[in-house]
Formats: structure tokens, C-alpha cells, sequence
């Protein structure tokens, strides 16, 4: 070997050391940054004329493996979707408390119970009026607490998915500029290695956000999807816009149409222009933006509408009473009048029949609506799931209710207008395949005296002021009632009124009519309940039971969803966690195993620089001679 051939080789030695300790002190220095891989310097042999001439230092290189990684980035996002929905829960959850403990809704409403029960045995006892009173301003109270926690944790929903959405617009720009980076900076086809840690962490950030696969692209580039395939970034990023709202109601619910829709929604403005609903497609399956959109527009709007139910059963249990057909004939025609000036919009007309052959009990309810717009009312609208639902248009007077009940009932029934308010429903007569086997109506009490004996207006609509009946017109009024329930001021201001329901004839001093009345009603009274957006039931079997029983199964459907999200955010965490490992093991900087790297680059610079001090002797000798 030549003296030039032995300089050129400890040249090129002393340039890998330099190299390799640039590696080394940067792996040492970023042991402990986030996001970063180990880097190793790839070297090469150079020969010519079939002999070693050289060492040359090629590219930095990350060890990474991308298998993983995907598999990391997905679990990211199912992590984030479970923990998001975990964290909301468990604050609806602890908002309903704990069956039987002292704060919980279950424990109210049985205080309220008993406060109408001691007064069936004390009605003239001023004390214990105002006592029952207090109690139903407690339960009025936590129910409007209760939904201002839910409609509270809707707007907490609403304002991330706006900081989510501002988050993911940053990353995807990132992304952009650091794909532009690499592909101008990339040596050889051989990509700068930081720049690819920096664009994984903005993926990083986004698989948080959704459910995102990441394919390779050319010249070091990458292409980004939904789980559904929707485009996010193509060597351009889309941009996400979300028109949200600063504080949500109960009305105020997602909707395709702008004109209806009460809260933001998330759209994606592409690269040519075009824009995309992705709520109205349904496209996202995971991530924390996919979980606080399915909280707002879902899970909190089902335990609003849970005690929207309750408040709705109990209210009317209270107010409603019921008025009943009287039979009437007309030559071999039979059924029944009945008198409908009391209905109020919302209030029920059930006419029952039985249909021969073959031998069939049928109901058919009847609703009173104001507003003709409201009109074709859906068949859920009653929690009696053998009924069919008609609403009727009462704004065109009586004639007009008797024709379009007429309609809804067939040609089998003869349905008029007798006099006033008085509607008369009569079978087929002599064809004998109808027999109407009765007619009443539920009617609300809106008066505290002088119209039912029994019911009165307790509770009524704070948003109104007007009493509750559960109508339809301009949207339903259970929609967010539990917000607005309180109790009747007019009680308030004369708590005799819970007793004296009569002017003419007085109310005899002591009379227990309507405590016992309103004590049985609340205590006793077997209800079907809604399975309509609630979750509890189904439409063909709704819950059936007491409003206690009702409002225990509220709770622990709250606590059994609460629990029910922990074990899945447990599961995913759990999953994450293990592919997180694996990924930190594969990637992750050594310090034991680079100081020892750095003890070999030493131990190699020192001999290369023997080399090259015994070459330069021999030059020295050389020049001497």
C-alpha cells in the first residue's frame, strides 16, 4: 500500500468518526424528545481496481419500523375516541348520582312522594303545604340543574371540536410544508431524516383528531386518508371549517338544513374548492373529533331527552285528568259523544274499537295540534306501541276536527259534530263489523280551581310561563322541558290551592280529594314511557312502571354507560400502550449504547489519526533524505 493510499483511507476513517459522532451526540442530546428516532450513519466501502481505497459516510437514516407505527397511529385515534367519551360520561354520571344516595335524582323525587303523602293526612296544615311545595321546588330545581350540566357539557363539546378542528387545520398545514421540505431536500432520493420525524409528529397530532391511514408516496412524499377513504392531504392539504356556536339548548340539534341546524358542523373545503358536509356523510369512525361530535349530537341529547321524559310523565301525571265518552245511538248506530272543549294542544283522544272478524282490539290516538305545519304527526309520538297516532288540526274549528276525524277513522265510522265542542263517534250500524268499545281524552288541567277536582297545573313551563301539555306546535315542548319545569308561581303565593279546588261549591275545610288524588297519581300511576331518543326501552316495548321506577332505570342507565365507556378507554389505553412500546423500543435512543458507540468512534479516531502521524513520519524521512 501506497503512502497516498493509507492518507486517503485515514482521511476518509477520521471523516466517518466525525460523522458518526455527529450521530451519536445528536441521538445523546435527543434521547428524551418526543417523537424522535434513533438515527444510525450508513457507510460504504470504496474500492477500486479490486482494492480498498476508502470509507465514504452515505445518508443518515432513521431506524424505524413503519409497521408498527401504523398500527400506533390507528390506535391513537380509537384511544382518543374512548377517552374523550370516558371523560363525559363520567361527569353525566356523577351529575345524576349514585341510586339512593342523597343527592340523586331517585332520592328527590321519592322526598316528593312522601311530602304529597304526609299531606293527604295533614291538608290543612299550612306547614306541610309549603313543605310539599319546597320539595317540588328541589325537584323542579334539580332537574333544571341537571340539564344545565348536560346542555353545559354539549357547549364544552362544541368549543373543542372548534380548538380540535383549528388543531387539525395546523397539522395538515404542517404536513404540507415539511412534504415540501423533504422532497427539496432530500440527497439522492434519500430524505433528511429530522424532517420526517417532524412531519410524524403532525400525524401524530392528526391521528389524535381522526381515524387517518397514511400510504407512501413519490420522491419521499405521503398521501393521508380517512378510515372512510376521504382525502385529507395529497401533496396539498384540505381545509376544515366548523361554524360552531358559543352556548347550546336542548333545541338546538344538528341538522342538514341550515336553516334548522342549531349548532356548527364540520366541513372540508378540498383543494379544487369543493365542500363537503362530514356529519351529513357520516365518514369519520374514530378519533377525539368523531367522539365529541357523537357526544353533542348523541349521548348528551339521549340523557337530556331521559329526563325530559321524566319531567313530561310526572308533570302531566299530575295536571291531567280524564274525560269520558257517554254512550250515544243513532237508529242501529252506537258509539259515543264526548265533549272536546277542554283539550288543550298536545292533549290525547283514544278512541278504541273492535273489528269483526277477525275478532281485533284496536286504538287509535288522536292529538290535538294548533298548527297545521306540525302535521303528519309520527307514530312514536305516544309511548303505546299498539296505538296509531292521527294528529288533528283543531285551528279550523269543530266541524272541521269532526271531518278529520272522520277521515282518520274509515269509512266505517260516522263521526259529527253535534253541538259546540261535542264530537259523536258512532260504529257501522247494522253491518255490524265495528263495535266502538269507548272514547275518552286526557285532558290538562290549566286552571287551579273550579275544573278538575283532582289535577291542577303544578308544574308548569318557566319558558312560557304557560301550563305543560307536551305540544307540538313550532316543535315539541318536551324538547328541553326538564330546563325549564318549575313549579306553579300561583301555588307559591297560596299553597291552600293544593286542597281547595272548588269556589262553588266550596271545598269543605280538611277535604282530601286532590292530595290523595295527586299522592296516588305520582306514587302509584302505572306509565308507559317513550323509548323515542331516549335509549331506555324500544318503541314496541317501551319501559312500563312508576316514575321512581323510571327515574332509578335514568341513573343507572347514566352509571352502566359511565362504566360501560371506562372499560372501553381502559381496553384501547391498554392497547395503545403495548403498541406505543413496541414502537419506543424500536425507535427509541439507548444512552448505554451510545456512550459505548462513542468509546468505539474514539478508540477508531485514534488509530486512524496513528495512521495518519506515521504517514507524515515517513513524508518527514522522505524529505530528509
Amino acid at each position: 500500500m501506497g503512502l497516498n493510499s493509507a492518507l486517503s483511507l485515514a482521511l476518509s476513517g477520521l471523516n466517518a468518526n466525525q460523522r458518526n459522532l455527529e450521530v451519536s451526540a445528536a441521538n445523546i442530546a435527543n434521547a428524551d424528545t418526543p417523537g424522535y428516532t434513533k438515527k444510525s450513519l450508513n457507510q460504504t466501502v470504496q474500492v477500486a481496481d479490486n482494492r480498498v481505497i476508502g470509507l465514504r459516510a452515505d445518508e443518515v437514516t432513521r431506524l424505524l419500523d413503519e409497521s408498527i407505527q401504523r398500527q400506533y397511529w390507528s390506535g391513537l385515534a380509537d384511544a382518543s375516541y374512548a377517552d374523550t367519551r370516558a371523560s363525559f360520561s363520567a361527569r353525566v354520571d356523577q351529575a345524576f348520582g349514585a341510586p339512593g344516595s342523597a343527592n340523586a335524582l331517585d332520592t328527590v323525587l321519592s322526598n316528593f312522594s312522601r311530602s304529597l303523602e304526609t299531606l293527604t293526612a295533614s291538608p290543612d296544615s299550612f306547614a306541610v303545604r309549603s313543605e310539599a311545595l319546597s320539595s317540588a321546588q328541589l325537584l323542579a330545581s334539580q332537574f333544571n340543574g341537571l340539564s344545565n350540566e348536560i346542555q353545559a357539557l354539549r357547549s364544552d363539546a362544541e368549543r373543542e371540536l372548534q380548538s380540535s378542528v383549528q388543531d387539525a387545520n395546523s397539522a395538515l398545514q404542517q404536513i404540507e410544508r415539511l412534504s415540501s421540505q423533504i422532497v427539496a431536500n432530500s440527497n439522492n432520493g434519500v430524505p433528511p431524516p429530522d424532517l420526517l420525524d417532524e412531519r410524524d409528529r403532525q400525524v401524530q397530532v392528526l391521528s389524535e383528531l381522526f381515524d387517518v391511514t397514511v400510504v407512501p408516496g413519490e420522491s419521499n412524499t405521503i398521501r393521508i386518508f380517512t378510515g372512510s377513504g376521504l382525502t385529507l392531504f395529497d401533496r396539498q392539504a384540505v381545509q376544515f371549517d366548523f361554524d360552531g356556536r358559543s352556548t347550546l339548548t336542548a333545541n338546538q340539534r344538528w341538522s342538514a338544513n341550515d336553516d334548522e341546524r342549531g349548532v356548527g358542523t364540520l366541513s372540508l373545503r378540498s383543494a379544487n374548492g369543493s365542500n363537503i358536509d362530514l356529519i351529513e356523510l357520516d365518514v369519520l369512525r374514530s378519533g377525539r373529533i368523531k367522539s365529541l361530535i357523537d357526544l353533542r349530537d348523541d349521548v348528551l341529547p339521549e340523557a337530556q331527552q331521559q329526563l325530559d321524559e321524566l319531567a313530561h310523565r310526572f308533570s302531566l301525571a299530575l295536571s291531567n285528568f280524564t274525560v269520558d265518552g257517554t254512550a250515544a245511538t243513532d237508529g242501529a248506530q252506537n258509539g259515543f259523544d264526548i265533549d272536546l272543549g277542554a283539550l288543550s294542544a298536545g292533549n290525547e283522544v283514544s278512541v278504541q274499537y273492535r273489528l269483526t272478524p277477525p275478532g281485533e282490539n284496536r286504538t287509535v290516538t288522536l292529538v290535538r295540534v294548533d298548527d297545521p305545519s306540525t302535521l303528519p304527526l309520527a307514530n312514536n309520538v305516544t309511548a303505546n306501541p299498539n296505538d296509531t297516532v292521527v294528529g288533528i288540526d283543531f285551528s279550523g274549528g269543530f266541524a272541521s276536527v269532526a271531518t278529520q276525524i272522520g277521515t282518520a277513522l274509515g269509512g266505517s265510522f260516522t263521526v259529527s259534530n253535534t253541538a259546540g265542542s261535542t264530537i259523536r263517534i258512532l260504529d257501522d250500524g247494522a253491518a255490524n263489523t265495528i263495535d266502538i268499545t269507548g272514547v275518552s281524552a286526557s285532558v290538562t288541567a290549566t286552571a287551579l280551581q273550579d275544573q278538575s277536582p283532582t289535577a291542577l297545573p303544578f308544574f308548569i313551563d318557566g319558558g312560557t310561563g304557560q301550563p305543560y301539555t307536551g305540544h307540538l306546535d313550532g316543535g315539541s315542548q318536551k324538547t328541553g322541558f326538564a330546563q325549564r319545569i318549575v313549579v306553579n308561581p300561583n301555588l307559591l303565593q297560596d299553597n291552600s290551592l293544593l286542597v281547595v279546588h272548588s269556589t262553588s261549591p266550596a271545598t269543605p275545610a280538611g277535604d282530601t280529594t286532590r292530595p290523595v288524588a295527586l299522592s296516588d297519581a305520582f306514587k302509584n300511576g302505572f306509565f308507559s314511557f317513550s323509548a323515542d331518543g331516549t335509549g331506555i326501552g324500544s318503541d314496541g316495548a317501551p319501559f312500563q312502571g312508576r316514575i321512581e321506577d323510571f327515574a332509578r332505570q335514568v341513573i343507572t342507565f347514566q352509571g352502566a354507560a359511565a362504566q360501560a365507556a371506562e372499560n372501553i378507554n381502559t381496553a384501547q389505553r391498554t392497547t395503545l400502550n403495548g403498541l406505543e412500546t413496541r414502537l419506543r423500543d424500536a425507535t427509541k435512543v439507548n444512552i448505554d449504547e451510545e456512550v459505548a458507540r462513542l468509546t468505539e468512534l474514539q478508540s477508531a479516531y485514534a488509530a486512524n489519526a496513528r495512521v495518519l502521524q506515521a504517514v507524515q513520519e515517513m513524508l518527514n524521512t522522505l524529505l530528509r533524505i
